[in-house]
């Protein structure tokens, strides 16, 4: 009977923990507490928090739009880190070959921020900030590892906002 017991204070505490959206619930039963037809003794029962699969499952979705957007930055991120080893180089062949790629890049870096005019909403901001930023991430500079570290910074920031 005491495992029956349990068991329904599990489910209670359970269907409690979904309605009010507390994912980490701590239960203390007593001899004071009613449960039908059982007396219990003192004990604390502590269940683990709940996995979310999607950590926005409530924020609203981002626009496909914006979506492919932040995947095109994102690529061409990734393109600007992997400039680096060029960067650290201080032979002919990598500087031209850097200059080459910056050119190839930040065109489409500064086509990225022309095209964040007509994302919705704050979006535009966030991601022209990032388009910006990315124009310096592919370049040949010093200063081009910490654009692209910024990117991130922004596309953290657009979220943090968005899951409000």
């Amino acid at each position: 009977m005491k495992k029956l017991s349990l068991i329904l204070v599990l489910i209670f505490v359970f269907n409690c923990s979904q309605r009010t959206g507390k994912t980490n619930a701590n239960i203390e039963i007593t001899s004071n507490s009613v449960i039908p037809a059982v007396k219990t003794t003192p004990a604390v029962i502590s269940l683990p928090p709940q996995t979310k699969l999607n950590s926005s499952a409530n924020a609203p979705q981002m626009p496909k739009q914006v979506f492919r957007y932040v995947s095109k930055i994102k690529r061409l991120q990734k393109r600007g880190i992997e400039m680096q080893s060029l960067r650290d180089k201080n032979d002919s062949q990598s500087t031209e070959r850097c200059g080459e790629l910056m050119k190839k890049y930040q065109t489409a870096a500064r086509d990225l921020g022309e095209k964040s005019e007509n994302l919705p909403g704050p979006y535009s901001t966030y991601l022209g900030l990032a388009a910006i930023r990315l124009e310096t991430c592919v370049t040949c500079g010093s200063d081009a590892k910490e654009s692209c570290e910024m990117v991130d910074e922004d596309l953290s920031d657009m979220n943090k906002r968005e899951n409000k």
